[in-house]
């Protein structure tokens, strides 16, 4: 049976420097619960952005359009309290997409903001 020592260098190396890489990466030093924290956190810094998008038109916007922009944004921030991200990247999508519809239908382009 052939031991570490007599594999050829080309099966060793790899797996060392996997080793090593994983030795010195933060990730290896970080508690996963700070990880999801910080992920969490840039998640809503992100539908929050994308929510201020709109400010420029809030102001034209009736009760049902202005219902419409906060029902996706609260689904967007609950996106973010999931175990992944997807649907959070999904509704801040649709909310820049009907941000731009707003804009569009309201007279608004981005020389006028």
């Amino acid at each position: 049976m052939p031991n570490a020592l007599t594999l050829p260098r080309q099966a060793i190396l790899p797996f060392a420097l996997l080793g090593v890489m994983l030795a010195v990466s933060p990730a290896g030093a970080c508690d996963p619960e700070d990880l999801w924290a910080e992920m969490r956190a840039t998640c809503v810094d992100f539908v929050t952005a994308a929510s201020q998008m709109a400010l420029p038109v809030h102001a034209r916007l009736n009760s049902a359009e202005k219902d419409e922009l906060g029902r996706l944004t609260t689904a967007a921030l609950k996106g973010c309290e999931g175990p992944s991200f997807g649907a959070a990247a999904q509704e801040t999508a649709r909310l820049g997409v009907l941000i731009g519809r707003l804009e569009a239908r309201h007279g608004l382009t981005t020389a006028a903001n």
